[in-house]
C-alpha cells in the first residue's frame, strides 16, 4: 500500500486518530451480513436434486451461495455425480445413518471445521476421500484412495476402508479399523481397531494400533504399540522401543533395539533381533541373529544359522541347522542341537544337552548336560560340566576345569594342566599334560600318556591287554611309580556284563590243623586266564566246611574239615553245581588239594571292627573224632603264644593290641606286632567248651591274620579293621562357588593315623579306600566327591555354590566287603550333623552391580544410551554372587547380616573420581537384600546411588557404580571382602551422567485462546546447554504447578482465570503445557521441583505465587540464582508501537 508522503509529516498522535477513522469509514461502508441457505435432506424437495424415497440424487453439490450448507438427517443419503469439494464458508452436517456418495472425490478440506457437523453416518467416495482439518467427525468411510489427518486434533470414529492408498497423517486418531491396499501411518497415531492391508504397510514412531496388523509387507518405526499380531507374508520391520503384545510373523523380520514381542516370532526367511529386546514365545527362522541383551521365553529354531549375542537368555531350547554361535555371556535354559559347529562365549550358561559337529568354547563356561560333539569337543579353561561327554577328538585346554560325567572320545582325548574328569573315561590316545591333571574314574585307553603328576586313581583298562602287574599301554612320565598310590594301575578290559568262564579257587598250598580254618580267595572269572572278573555279584557255598560267602569279581571264603588228611577244595554256586579250579599259590600248581594234620585245632573268631575299639576274639580247641570236632580243653588253662601277620597291606607299623581282660577299655593290654617275629605267650583258660576269651583290637586299618598255638594245636583267622573315625579339615573362609581343598586323615580310636589305609595296599580289592565326601544338609549345592587315601590322608576338591556355612560328612562303606563303615561329620555327630555347621564361613565371590530402571535403561545400535542426572537417584539391583556367576541366595540370612557397604563411582576404565570432579551418595543394607538379590523398591528407595558433578558445568560423564562390603563395626575379618571390583562385566550399571535442567517458555496470545507453553529439558554438553532429546521419563505432577493470575491495568479489572493442569510428561525431552485465558491479563506459571515432602513455596523469581507441592524433580533445578523455572502466559496484551522494538529474543545461559 501506498501512503502519501504527508502522511510521514503528521505527528505520532494525529496519525493513530486518523487510522482509526479510517477503520470506522470501511466499517460503515460494508452492507449487512446475510446466512446463507440450507440445504436440507430430510424428504424435503432440494433444487437441482432428485428423491427416491430416502435417496438423493445430485448432480453437483447444491449452492445457491457462498456461504450455503448441507444437512442430511438420519436415513437419507445424498450422491453427487461430481467431485465434492466445498469452500470455506460452506457448512455441512449428518447425523445418524445419514450417508454422502461421490462419483469422484470428496474433500472437505477447504470447508471451515467450525462449519462441519457430523456426529454419524457414512461417507463413500469413487475417488480419494481427503479430511486433514483439526475436527472430530463420527462416519465410517470408503473411497478408491484416502487421506486423514495432518493437522493437531484431527479425530475420526469409524471404519476406515480404502480401495487404494490410504494415509494417516501425524497425531491424528482414528476409533475404528483401518484397511487399505497401501497403509501409510505417520508418527503418533492412534488407531483403536485393526490395520489391514493387501500391500505395504508403514507405521510412524510412536503410534498404536489397537488391534492386529496385517500387510504385504510391514515397517513400523520406533515407539510403535500393537495390541495384537502383526502378520505379513513379506518382509516385517520393527523399530527400537516397540511393543507388540500378540504374534509376529513374515518372510523375513528384522526388529531394532529394545522391541517387546508378547507371542510367538515365525519368519519364512532371516530374523534380526535387535539389543535389549525381548520376545515371549518361540523363534522360527533360516538364519537368526540375537543382538546383545536379547530375552526369549521360548525356543529357537533357526533352519541355517543361529548367533545369539551377548547378555542374551533363552529360556527353552535351541537349534541352528547350519551353526549355533553363542557370544559371551549368554544363558541357555534348554538344549543346544546343531548339524554344524557350536561355538560357546566365555562365561555362558546353559542348562540342557549339546549336540553338533565341532563344539568350541571359551573360557570359563558353565555347561549343565550331556555333550556329543560328532567331530571334536573343545572345553576352554576354568569351565564346568556337569553330564557325559561323548566325542571323536576331546580337546581340554589348562586349566582348572572341571567334568563330572563319562567321558567318551573314540580317538583322543588330552587334558590339559589341572583339569579333572569326576567320572570314567574311555578313549583311543589319552594324554594328561603336566601339570596334575586328574581321572578320578577308571580309564579305558588304547595308549595313554601321563605327564607330570598326572593321575587315573581308578585302573586303567588297557583295551588290547596288558601283562599282570604291568602298564604295557602306558607312557607313564607322571613322576609316580606304577602300582604305587597315585602311579598308574592297569588291567585288560574290564567285562561289562554276565558273560562267565568259572570260578577260581587260590590257596597258599600250607597244611592247616584239623577242625581249625584256612583262608582261601575265589574268583568270579569273566575268560579264561581270569584276568576279567565278574562284575555281577555272585553268591557261593565253599567245601570243606560249607562256609558261604557274597562277593563282586573276587571275595574270601573260609574252609575247615573235621576229617583228618588231604580234603579236595570245592564250590557250589548258590547250591548248584559250576565249573572251577584251583590254584595252589605255593608251587604254582592247578591243585585243589589241601592236607588237614593232626587230630586238634583252634577255630578262632575275631569280629571285624574299627580301628582302636576293642572286641572279644574268641578260641575254640576242637578235636576231631574222624566226622566231626569235639572241645579238645576242656576246664583247662594252656600256655597259648599268639601272633599275627599281615595280609592286606602286606606290612605295617601298627600293633595288634591284646587284653587278658573284656571291655571297652581293658586293663593292660600288650601289644602284638605283626611286622617284627614277635609273639605274646599267655597262660589261657578254656571253659567247659574248649572255648577261651580275650579283648582284641587293631589299632591300624586292613587285614590281618591272628595265629595261636600250642605245643599241641594251633589255628588262625583273619580279620578286618576299617578307620575309627575321620578328620576332616578345610581352609577357612572360602568362596561360594570356588573349590577347595578337604583334607581328610583316617584316625583310630585313639586319634592316630591309620597309615595302612591306603589305596596301595589293596591291589586285589577296587575302591578299597573309596569315601564320598557329602553335605548332610543346608541349603545350597555341594555335589559329592570321591577320594582315596595314601598312607591315611587324602585331599579331595569340593565345591559349595552358596554363602554360610555347612558342615562335611566323610562316608566310607563296606571296608573290604565286611560291612563295617566309617561315617564322619565336621558337626555334631550323626544322626543329627546339622546342629553345628563348622566348614566355613562361604563368602560370596563377588557383588554384581546392575540398574534397576527398566524404563530409563536405553540401548541403540549396540551403544548403551542410558543416562540420569546429576543429583537424580540411580535405582540399583545388586547381587551377592559364587564364582560360578551364580546369586548366592543364603546371603544375607545365613552369612552377611552384620555387614555394612560402600557406593562409589569410577571411570569407565576402573580409576576413582576426584572429589572435586564429583561425588557419590548411596544406600544400600542388609536387610535389602532377599535371597542375595537387593532390588530397589519406591518404598525403601534403597538400593540406590545418587552422584553429583562438582561444576554444574560438566560435560556429561559416563561411571561406574560399584559396591564393596564391610565391618557395621569393627574391622572386616580377613578374607570376608566382597566387592564389585574384580571385573568389569561385574559392574553392570554404567550410566552417562548429565547436568540437566528444566525450562518453561513465555508467550503470548488472543484473550480466549490456548496457549501451549513449551517446556523442555536441557542438558550442558560442556560448551552450552542444549536440548535433552532422550528425557522420555521426566513427569512434573500438576500439584507443583504454580499459577497466579494477573489483570492487565487498563483492562475492566477481571484476571484470567486458572486452570485444573494435568500432570506433565516429557517426550523426547520436550512437553507443552496448555494455559488458557478467558480474559486479558496473564497468569504466571512456576514449577516447584524441590525436594520434600507436603507443600512449600517454589525458588523461582516470581514475586507472589501460591504454595505447591514439591517435585521432587530437584536435580533439573539451577544451582544458582532462581533454582526453579517460570514463564509467563498473556492474553489480549501487546507491547505498544512506541517502544519501536526491533527485535526481541530471549537468551538462556
Amino acid at each position: 500500500m501506498h501512503l502519501p508522503s504527508v502522511f510521514f509529516a503528521i505527528p505520532t498522535p494525529a496519525l493513530r486518530l486518523w487510522a482509526w477513522l479510517l477503520l470506522g469509514a470501511l466499517c460503515l461502508s460494508q452492507a449487512p451480513a446475510e446466512a446463507g441457505e440450507v440445504h436440507a435432506f430430510n424428504g424435503n424437495k432440494v433444487k437441482g436434486c432428485q428423491l427416491d424415497g430416502n435417496a438423493y440424487t445430485c448432480g453437483n453439490l447444491p449452492s445457491t451461495a457462498w456461504d450455503d450448507s448441507m444437512a442430511i438427517a438420519n436415513g437419507y443419503s445424498v450422491h453427487i455425480k461430481s467431485s465434492v469439494s466445498p469452500g470455506w464458508d460452506y457448512g455441512v452436517s449428518m447425523s445418524g445413518s445419514a450417508r454422502l456418495t461421490s462419483g469422484g472425490s470428496i474433500n472437505l478440506n477447504g470447508i471451515n471445521p467450525a462449519k462441519i457437523s457430523i456426529s454419524g453416518g457414512s461417507f463413500d467416495a469413487a475417488g480419494e476421500f481427503t479430511l486433514t482439518k483439526p475436527i472430530r467427525v463420527t462416519a465410517n468411510v470408503t473411497a478408491g484412495s484416502m487421506t486423514l489427518g495432518g493437522e493437531a486434533g484431527f479425530q475420526i470414529t469409524g471404519n476406515m476402508v480404502s480401495k487404494g492408498a490410504l494415509s494417516v497423517a501425524t497425531s491424528a486418531i482414528v476409533n475404528g479399523s483401518v484397511s487399505g491396499v497401501q497403509v501409510t501411518v505417520g508418527s503418533s497415531v492412534k488407531i483403536s481397531g485393526s490395520l489391514n492391508a493387501t500391500g505395504a504397510v508403514s507405521i510412524g514412531s510412536s503410534s498404536s494400533i489397537g488391534a492386529g496388523v496385517t500387510g504385504a509387507s510391514i515397517t513400523a518405526d520406533s515407539s510403535v504399540t500393537v495390541t495384537g499380531n502383526l502378520a505379513s507374508p513379506g518382509a516385517v520391520s520393527i523399530g527400537s522401543s516397540s511393543i507388540v503384545t500378540g504374534a509376529v510373523s513374515g518372510s523375513e523380520v528384522t526388529t531394532n533395539s529394545s522391541v517387546k514381542i508378547g507371542g510367538s516370532l515365525t519368519s519364512a526367511g532371516r530374523v534380526t533381533i535387535g539389543s535389549s529386546s525381548s520376545v515371549g514365545s518361540d523363534v522360527t527362522g533360516t538364519a537368526i541373529t540375537l543382538d546383545a541383551s536379547v530375552t526369549i521365553t521360548g525356543a529357537v529354531k533357526a533352519s541355517d544359522v543361529l548367533t545369539v549375542g551377548s547378555h542374551s537368555s533363552i529360556r527353552g531350547p535351541i537349534s541352528g541347522t547350519t551353526s549355533i554361535t553363542l557370544n559371551s555371556p549368554s544363558t541357555i535354559v534348554g538344549t543346544v542341537t546343531s548339524k554344524g559347529p557350536i561355538t560357546i562365549g566365555s562365561h555362558a550358561n546353559i542348562d540342557g544337552a549339546i549336540s553338533g559337529t565341532v563344539v568350541t568354547t571359551s573360557s570359563p563356561v558353565t555347561l549343565k548336560g550331556n555333550i556329543v560333539a560328532t567331530s571334536r569337543f573343545t572345553l576352554a579353561s576354568g569351565s564346568t560340566v556337569n553330564g557325559d561327554i561323548t566325542s571323536p577328538e576331546i580337546d581340554m585346554y589348562a586349566a582348572s576345569s572341571v567334568v563330572t560325567g563319562k567321558v567318551t572320545a573314540a580317538k583322543y582325548l588330552t587334558m590339559g594342566h589341572a583339569v579333572r574328569i569326576n567320572g570314567d573315561v574311555d578313549t583311543g590316545q589319552l594324554k594328561l599334560e603336566a601339570s596334575d591333571a586328574i581321572v578320578n574314574g577308571n580309564a579305558a585307553v588304547d595308549f595313554a600318556t601321563l605327564y607330570w603328576h598326572g593321575r587315573v586313581s581308578e585302573k586303567i583298562f588297557c583295551k588290547k591287554g596288558t601283562r599282570p602287574g604291568y602298564c604295557d599301554c602306558v607312557d607313564n612320565q607322571s613322576d609316580y611309580p606304577v602300582n604305587t598310590a597315585n602311579g598308574p594301575r592297569c588291567e585288560s578290559p574290564k567285562p561289562v556284563g554276565g558273560t562267565f568262564s568259572h570260578f577260581l579257587i587260590k590257596h597258599d598250598g600250607n597244611d592247616v590243623a584239623t577242625c581249625s580254618t584256612k583262608d582261601v580267595k575265589v574268583s568270579a572269572c569273566a575268560n579264561d586266564d581270569c584276568s576279567q572278573k565278574l562284575a555281577t555279584s555272585t553268591r557261593v557255598i565253599m567245601q570243606p566246611g560249607g562256609a558261604s560267602a557274597n562277593f563282586i569279581g573276587s571275595g574270601t571264603v573260609q574252609v575247615s574239615s573235621a576229617r583228618k588228611g588231604v580234603n579236595k577244595l570245592s564250590l557250589t554256586l548258590d547250591g548248584g553245581a559250576t565249573q572251577f579250579r584251583c590254584r595252589n599259590t605255593k608251587n604254582n600248581s592247578s591243585s585243589c588239594d589241601v592236607n588237614f594234620t593232626g587230630d586238634v585245632g583252634f577255630q578262632i573268631k575275631v569280629p571285624n571292627h574299627k580301628a582302636g575299639n576293642w572286641v572279644t576274639a574268641e578260641l575254640q580247641a576242637l578235636k576231631s573224632n574222624g566226622t566231626e570236632c569235639k572241645p579238645a580243653f576242656v576246664n583247662v588253662t594252656k600256655p597259648v603264644q599268639y601272633t599275627c601277620s599281615h595280609g592286606e597291606p602286606k606290612s605295617g607299623t601298627m600293633p595288634v593290641m591284646l587284653a587278658r581282660t573284656l571291655g571297652t577299655n581293658p586293663a593292660n593290654p600288650v601289644e602284638l606286632m605283626c611286622s617284627a617275629t614277635k609273639l605274646v605267650l599267655w597262660d589261657t583258660a578254656f571253659d567247659g567248651n574248649a572255648k577261651a576269651q580275650i579283648g582284641l583290637t587293631y589299632t591300624d586299618a586292613g587285614k590281618v591274620a591272628l595265629n595261636a598255638k600250642t605245643d599241641e594245636i594251633s589255628g588262625a583267622v583273619t580279620f578286618v579293621a576299617a578307620p575309627d573315625h575321620f578328620d576332616i579339615v578345610t581352609p577357612s573362609p572360602l568362596r561360594a562357588g570356588l573349590d577347595f581343598d578337604v583334607k581328610l586323615t583316617a584316625r583310630n580310636a585313639g586319634g592316630a593315623t591309620t597309615p595302612n589305609f591306603n589305596k596301595a595296599g589293596y591291589p586285589t580289592t577296587a575302591n578299597a579306600t573309596r569315601t564320598t565326601v557329602s553335605m548332610p544338609c543346608t541349603k545350597g549345592a555341594l555335589a559329592p566327591v570321591t577320594t582315596e587315601f595314601t598312607d591315611g590322608k587324602a585331599t579331595v576338591a569340593a565345591n559349595y555354590s552358596e554363602a554360610g556355612s555347612i558342615n562335611l560328612r566323610a562316608d566310607l562303606q563296606d571296608f573290604l566287603g565286611t560291612e563295617v563303615d566309617t561315617v564322619s561329620t565336621t558337626g555334631k555327630n550323626e544322626p543329627e550333623p546339622c546342629t553345628t555347621s563348622t566348614v566355613g564361613p562361604f563368602v560370596p565371590m563377588y557383588f554384581q552391580v546392575e540398574l534397576n530402571d527398566t524404563a530409563r535403561i536405553v540401548q541403540q545400535d549396540g551403544k548403551d544410551l542410558t543416562f540420569y542426572y546429576s543429583r537424580e537417584p540411580i535405582p540399583l539391583k545388586i547381587t551377592a554372587m559364587n564364582a560360578k556367576g551364580q546369586p548366592t541366595t543364603n546371603y544375607p540370612a545365613v552369612y552377611g547380616s552384620d555387614h555394612a557397604f560402600t557406593l562409589s563411582a569410577v571411570d569407565t576404565e576402573g580409576t576413582p573420581f576426584t572429589d572435586d570432579f564429583g561425588t557419590l551418595a548411596g544406600t544400600l543394607a542388609a536387610s535389602d537384600f532377599v535371597a542375595g538379590i537387593a532390588t530397589w523398591t519406591s518404598s525403601t528407595k534403597s538400593p540406590q546411588a545418587t552422584f553429583q558433578f562438582g561444576n554444574a558445568r560438566t560435560t556429561p560423564t559416563p561411571i561406574r557404580l560399584r559396591v564393596a562390603n564391610k565391618a557395621a563395626t569393627g574391622i572386616l575379618p580377613a578374607g570376608h571382602d566382597i566387592t564389585s571390583s574384580g571385573e568389569k562385566a561385574h559392574e553392570k550399571a554404567q550410566p552417562e551422567i548429565r547436568s540437566g535442567r528444566l525450562r518453561i517458555a513465555t508467550l503470548f496470545g488472543r484473550a480466549g485462546s490456548t496457549l501451549d507453553l513449551p517446556v523442555t529439558a536441557e542438558y550442558w554438553s560442556g560448551k552450552s546447554w542444549l536440548f535433552n532429546n532422550r528425557d522420555d521419563f521426566t513427569i512434573l505432577p500438576a500439584v507443583a504447578i504454580a499459577q497466579t493470575s494477573h489483570a492487565h491495568a487498563n483492562g475492566n479489572g477481571a484476571k484470567p482465570k486458572t486452570q485444573v493442569l494435568s500432570d506433565l510428561k516429557l517426550e523426547g525431552g520436550k512437553a507443552k503445557l496448555p494455559v488458557q485465558g478467558d480474559t486479558a491479563g496473564w497468569i504466571d506459571i512456576a514449577f516447584n521441583l524441590g525436594a520434600g515432602a507436603g507443600t512449600g513455596q517454589d525458588q523461582s523469581c516470581l514475586k507472589s505465587h501460591p504454595q505447591t507441592s514439591f517435585a521432587n524433580l530437584h536435580w533439573l533445578q539451577s544451582l544458582s540464582g532462581c533454582t526453579d523455572p517460570s514463564g509467563r502466559a498473556t492474553f489480549g496484551i501487546f507491547a505498544p508501537e512506541s517502544r519501536r522494538i526491533i527485535h526481541m529474543r530471549e537468551v538462556f545461559n
